[in-house]
């Protein structure tokens, strides 16, 4: 076997009730060069460091965090513990399918310039069914119609990508040494995603998809997104950097991109599907502020 083209880096806090899954989808790729971190963020026991040595595989490793960075923390610990030249975060309660790893090398030896490449991915429930997400949904309306892979660069990705982010975060491989310039900020708990994307590509850099079923994403009741949207967190957070955005793209004279962020039409369409979503679940409290919120984004 040659040496490692990928490490899986998979930052974990918490129960491993899905890592065991996530850790088979591993173990059944088709491409054997890879090596896999399990990086925990001081969970409350030791269940993961079990988990990992009861599978005996040399390929992957556990460590622990001296104390706990957070989520942004520990997504930059993670590139930093990785010493091959691709990397991937991979969330521990989702899924590989068994061509991903083969799929992200290939990829990046055809666009050897991409900063990162990413894939389409299937929406699973907690038993991995397929189910349906309006939010994930709404990411294919936006997706590039495309059969072969296409690239995000300059104005015109970052115009892609304030219309709607339709990227899935957790199927991006990047190059490891991208990391040199960038890292995931810890301003941001539920955009720190898409706030790199955007710096990604208003410093040059290139982002690659490709139109490939690839990743087994998990929603599930537990999720930090899940919950972020019943706190509100992830509409704030998106409106706040959309703001930024537009300040940004404003001072490069990127017009088409400023205009995006300010009318944040993607956040509105959001809000309106989760505000009719609470009145019909009765939940007139969180559907209340969640109206205040989208009022506030029509106030001139």
């Amino acid at each position: 076997m040659s040496a490692p083209q990928i490490t899986f880096a998979i930052p974990f806090y918490g129960k491993v009730d899905f890592l065991d899954r996530a850790l088979a989808s591993l173990l059944a790729q088709d491409f054997g060069d890879w090596r896999a971190i399990v990086v925990d963020d001081c969970s409350p026991t030791d269940e993961a460091r079990r988990l990992v040595e009861s599978l005996a595989d040399g390929r992957i490793e556990y460590l622990r965090n001296e104390r706990n960075l957070g989520l942004a923390g520990n997504w930059n610990r993670c590139v930093q513990l990785a010493r091959t030249p691709l990397v991937t975060l991979l969330h521990g309660d989702d899924e590989l399918m068994p061509h991903y790893a083969r799929q992200m090398v290939d990829a990046h030896r055809r666009w050897p310039d991409a900063a990162a490449v990413f894939c389409a991915a299937a929406i699973i429930d907690a038993k991995g069914r397929p189910m349906f997400s309006f939010r994930d949904h709404v990411k294919r309306w936006l997706l590039p119609a495309a059969r072969e892979p296409f690239v995000l660069e300059g104005q015109a990705g970052v115009s892609s990508l304030l219309r709607g982010n339709f990227i899935m975060c957790p199927t991006l491989c990047y190059k490891r040494r991208i990391f040199e310039a960038l890292d995931f900020s810890a301003r941001w708990r539920m955009v720190l995603d898409v706030d790199f994307y955007l710096r990604a590509l208003m410093q040059g850099l290139r982002l690659v998809g490709i139109p490939e079923v690839a990743y087994r994403y998990r929603r599930h009741s537990e999720q930090a997104t899940a919950e972020a949207e019943r706190n509100l967190r992830i509409f704030t957070e998106e409106i706040a950097l959309w703001h930024e955005t537009a300040d940004q793209a404003r001072t490069r004279g990127w017009q088409t991109s400023e205009r995006l962020a300010r009318r944040m039409h993607i956040i509105k369409l959001q809000l309106l599907y989760y505000i009719a979503g609470d009145i019909l679940k009765l939940r007139l409290e969180s559907a209340g502020k969640k109206l205040g919120l989208l009022a506030g984004l029509y106030k001139p």
